[in-house]
């Protein structure tokens, strides 16, 4: 008669703790808003966002192509639209994309195509975002998510076919100052390293703002009020990024960067010499930029009857002419705005981070899947390598979350947000036909059996 209570009693707390469901407290989140399309961090902290399909493609295009942006992509089937986000306002340090994002950019575009399945390493390409448009030659028709590329096309190197499936985690506010170092770009002021292009451009930056305040200091009372008269740093700010777009509409994309930093020259000299040159040159006069300005000092000496101020107004009207019918055609939305969302966007990115340490106040966890080169240890805790293989990729997805589980050095708070994440977030972040492999990855998933085998066996028995 005991027996049989004492089997009741048992049979009862079974069944009850299976009824019992765990209350947890779940951060609801606000998604970004580059999560609805394939997306990753290169490790110099440039984001890379890509279409899922034809209609996200020309999304993608539209919608959050800007003028300094790099568009990726590759000349096979399925192969993915790309763009990296350049990382400051035109004309500034750091402003163009890197050469490490545009590898890593160019690996997902190769991998996110037909070239995956087929195991076939190919190259992909870039150009400046002033060379993608959607207006087709006469006669012709672009479906949906295609788009016309003028000028040269930027060849990169053939990538391995080897892509990641890491974990990112947001920080509060008050833990971003301990992961300052995290995904800086070689040469980057307030790096680790100093050198090379970065330490001369910041050298060549703080002599122009001294040679500024001593040329100012020689100006007399005209030439200031002259100056006062000039465009604002905004407004020039605009005018270069549609010099860049015409630039880079009929230009090779690597001759984008040579022009625009002519553009920029000139603005500086007319602001610290008083130039008579008008900023921004006809269209026709844009196509040979250095023997212009040349020809525009010969025609400033030749016309000193005229006054200076009226000439510099009237480079100031045709500004704002141009002005005006850049905000008409929707180009030119303000520099302002689009710096402070840029400085926003950065922001935010560097309150994403892949390793976060036990002083760390974590918010939540997300998967993320790039390049296996921008999972790098020194930036990633938990990361696993995705090949071309036979997994699905729902299959593939939970056995690197069992893997990032079960690791060794995850505290109890990250094992809790790493089970947070939900199942169709994480299955969209995976790639299909993968193969998971990670040191030691055959041990977790033999134990993650092995409980899994015994939980049963205790419940059979509790029966």
């Amino acid at each position: 008669m005991e027996k049989a209570v004492k089997a009741a009693e048992r049979q009862a707390a079974a069944s009850l703790s299976k009824q019992q469901r765990k209350r947890t407290l779940s951060v609801v989140r606000k998604p970004y808003w580059f999560e609805k399309f394939h997306w990753f961090i290169t490790s110099d902290n440039h984001l890379v966002v890509s279409g899922r399909d034809a209609q996200q493609n020309e999304l993608l295009v539209k919608r959050y192509l800007r003028v300094g942006d790099a568009y990726v992509h590759a000349d096979l089937p399925g192969a993915a639209s790309c763009v990296v986000r350049h990382k400051g306002a035109l004309g500034g340090v750091g402003a163009e994309v890197s050469p490490v994002a545009l590898q890593e950019a160019g690996c997902l575009a190769v991998s996110r195509s037909s070239a995956w399945k087929a195991k076939m390493v190919t190259s992909a390409w870039w150009v400046g975002a002033g060379q993608v448009s959607k207006t087709a030659p006469a006669g012709e028709f672009l479906p949906t998510g295609s788009f016309m590329v003028r000028g040269k096309k930027n060849f990169l190197a053939p990538q391995p076919l080897e892509m990641g499936l890491g974990l990112l985690f947001k920080l509060d506010e008050g833990s971003v100052g301990r992961h300052t170092k995290e995904r800086r770009e070689r040469g980057e002021v307030g790096g680790e390293e100093e050198g090379g292009e970065g330490e001369v451009e910041r050298r060549r930056q703080e002599w122009l703002e001294k040679e500024l305040v001593r040329r100012r200091e020689d100006l007399g009372a005209m030439e200031l009020r002259a100056l006062a008269a000039l465009p604002t740093d905004s407004q020039q700010w605009a005018v270069m990024r549609a010099f860049e777009a015409a630039v880079g509409a009929g230009a090779p994309g690597r001759r984008v960067r040579s022009k625009s930093a002519l553009l920029a020259q000139e603005i500086q000299r007319q602001v610290v010499l008083g130039s008579q040159a008008p900023a921004l040159a006809s269209k026709g006069r844009r196509e040979g930029c250095g023997e212009e300005v040349g020809k525009e000092d010969q025609e400033g000496t030749e016309e000193d009857a005229t006054p200076a101020v009226s000439r510099r107004a009237a480079a100031r009207e045709e500004e704002e002419g141009l002005l005006a019918l850049l905000e008409e055609e929707g180009v030119a939305g303000g520099g302002g705005e689009e710096e402070a969302e840029v400085e926003e966007e950065q922001r935010e990115l560097r309150r994403l981070t892949g390793r976060p340490v036990s002083e760390d106040l974590l918010l939540f966890a997300m998967p993320v899947c790039a390049p296996y080169s921008a999972l790098a240890p020194a930036y990633y805790k938990y990361r696993v390598k995705l090949t071309p293989g036979a997994q699905k990729k729902g299959k593939a997805a939970h056995q690197a979350l069992e893997v990032f589980v079960r690791d060794r050095e995850a505290t109890p708070r990250e094992v809790e947000l790493i089970k947070g994440i939900a199942d169709n977030e994480l299955v969209a972040a995976c790639m299909g036909d993968v193969q998971v492999s990670k040191p030691g990855i055959q041990a977790a998933l033999l134990k993650a059996k092995r409980s899994k085998a015994t939980a049963k066996v205790k419940a059979s028995r509790g029966r």
